[in-house]
């Protein structure tokens, strides 16, 4: 909660995006995810507050 609204008053307007929606779509790497091609590691925190783990397309991700 407090994240998106630091980025709604803050981020957005210092950046000029349309919403804080605007923000994360435009400015997440998600949809770059498919475009890897090479074996790459990616460590996340289960409690990551910034990046949570749920925010991450567990599909797009081939786990050995």
């Amino acid at each position: 909660k407090y994240y998106r609204e630091f980025d709604e008053y803050i981020t957005c307007k210092q950046f000029g995006f349309e919403s804080v929606d605007d923000y994360y779509i435009n400015s997440s790497s998600i949809q770059d995810v498919d475009k890897i091609r090479v074996p790459s590691l990616f460590i996340n925190a289960r409690n990551d507050k910034i990046s949570p783990i749920d925010s991450v397309d567990l599909d797009k991700c081939n786990f050995c």
